[in-house]
């Protein structure tokens, strides 16, 4: 849920958390942690990889719309905006010593153009070249099924913008979404780019369309 909304060009991001199907060095670092800040997180069967994520109710803070939940507490009326403006204006980012804190390790994938074992277009082989080719500034739209999950694998430059149902899984939705995001992107004379991604989840559901009918 959260791709795209941290710079990933930035030395302090370290990619994704999502259970059991994180890279190793993340998944450590965040279980690990004193303490975890959740920033509006719903953990839902997809993005917590089948409920595998092990972040203890002790050690995390979880702010949400209109309420705040830390240790076994939960306050009412906390409203996440007003928290984070809050934070913003009261910690000092000097008093952070962020040099002594290890960072995960990222994966590195080596592009190359010679040949290549296979034939088959992998999730391995896929994701990471689509990095190179996105730009600064597209909206990225990914069908639920094998796009939103192998997205995860792409590197963003700075300022894309993700748009996916890892929340909810609503198959078929890519399609308008990105029609509707192009109408947006051309209305406001950015010249941002929409990239949608296509995956199974939109295959079956036209399947399953016409079949019933």
């Amino acid at each position: 849920m959260g791709k795209g909304v941290a710079n990933e060009e930035s030395p302090n991001y370290a990619g994704i958390y999502i259970g059991k199907g994180s890279e190793e060095s993340v998944r450590t670092r965040i279980e690990e942690s004193d303490c975890v800040i959740t920033i509006g997180n719903v953990k839902s069967d997809v993005n917590s990889f089948g409920f595998s994520y092990r972040i203890g109710r002790l050690t995390s803070v979880d702010l949400h719309f209109d309420h705040v939940v830390m240790d076994c507490a939960k306050f009412e009326n906390v409203y996440m905006k007003w928290l984070l403006e809050r934070l913003v204006r009261e910690v000092d980012p000097s008093k952070m010593q962020m040099e002594k804190v290890d960072m995960p390790v990222r994966k590195n994938v080596e592009l190359t153009n010679g040949e290549a074992a296979t034939q088959d277009v992998t999730h391995a082989w896929l994701w990471p070249r689509i990095s190179s080719w996105l730009r600064t500034g597209d909206v990225v739209i990914t069908e639920t099924g094998t796009s939103f999950v192998g997205i995860w694998e792409t590197k963003f430059p700075a300022g894309v913008q993700a748009i996916n149902q890892t929340l909810w899984s609503s198959i078929g939705y890519g399609l308008g979404a990105a029609q509707g995001a192009a109408l947006a992107m051309k209305t406001s004379g950015g010249g941002r780019r929409t990239v949608c991604f296509e995956g199974d989840g939109e295959f079956l559901e036209r399947c399953l369309y016409f079949a019933l009918c």
